[in-house]
């Protein structure tokens, strides 16, 4: 005897199928996939110099494999590998999420002043999207993810293997109290790829990103970074998961370089070493070159 399948069992087991076809998934292989470190512990002066505990990344791009033969050459490599909320430095997936889904036209799209007072007093003025980028705009880009929405959130973050990948907490907080992490390493490997323009965007949009990040530009090198500051415009975070971040990479005629670096933020003047301490390892590094 064959059993009989109501119509509303029937919707329901279609309704379900349709559900798992159009559910986000993870492109095969796209987990972030650790290099080889090689630690360096004279790097440890920098830090201490500044009275501030953190770690440091750095990746020599290029190559016919992308430089991943490479070891990444590291300070602390079991805080590199420990996952943080990226504060502003989620700008950078952000604008590229943006631009590709037309949410933003480009970098000269304006935005009024609609938001309350702010405690950063370069955000009570109107932007366009590329100072709205430099000058870390929270407002603007928690309009900008209004746009975007959770759902589509969910499938980019996959897409472009970025860090746990989970837009959960508030589609316009998750990357500043909500469930999104990342760690240093997670960081390089994902500026790596924009870097060599081989994320699944456009070329226009990563193009866009790439100029708005330029920070330095000189006859040594052309330094592209962005900063990022855990508890700023925080809802329920304690002060010891203050973080802050500074990640990006340097162009030079023979070569690049990825970098990243976060430090624990516990008093007043931590958030301005962060600069410091990168520019001072990567000037050893010889990264930053002078006088070239």
């Amino acid at each position: 005897m064959t059993a009989r399948v109501s119509r509303a069992a029937r919707l329901a087991i279609a309704g379900a199928a349709l559900a798992s076809l159009l559910a986000p998934r993870a492109p095969l292989g796209a987990q972030t996939v650790y290099h080889p470190v090689r630690e360096h512990a004279e790097w440890r002066a920098a830090f201490d110099s500044a009275g501030v505990r953190g770690t440091f990344v750095l990746r020599r791009l290029g190559g016919g494999d992308g430089g991943t033969s490479q070891p990444d050459d590291v300070f602390d490599a079991a805080r590199a590998r420990r996952r943080y909320l990226p504060a502003s430095t989620f700008k950078v997936p952000n604008s590229l999420i943006a631009l590709e889904l037309g949410v933003v036209r480009d970098e000269r799209e304006r935005f009024a002043v609609t938001w309350p007072r702010q405690p950063v007093e370069s955000w009570n003025r109107p932007h366009t999207f590329a100072t709205a980028l430099k000058h870390s705009v929270v407002p603007v880009y928690q309009i900008v993810a209004r746009r975007v929405g959770e759902a589509r959130y969910r499938r980019w973050l996959a897409r472009l293997d970025y860090g746990n990948r989970d837009p959960g907490g508030g589609v316009d907080r998750f990357w500043l109290d909500g469930d999104l992490r990342i760690s240093a390493l997670e960081q390089v490997a994902f500026l790596e790829r924009l870097a060599a323009r081989r994320l699944p965007l456009s070329e226009r949009s990563q193009r866009i990103v790439r100029d708005m990040l330029v920070r330095e530009a000189n006859d040594c090198y052309v330094l592209r970074a962005k900063t990022g500051l855990v508890g700023v415009s925080a809802r329920s975070l304690s002060p010891e998961e203050g973080v802050g971040w500074y990640v990006g990479w340097v162009e030079t005629d023979s070569a690049s370089w990825a970098f990243a670096l976060n430090i624990d933020v516990r008093k007043d003047g931590d958030s301005a070493a962060r600069q410091r301490v990168a520019r001072e390892i990567l000037g050893k590094a010889g990264v930053l070159a002078t006088g070239c």
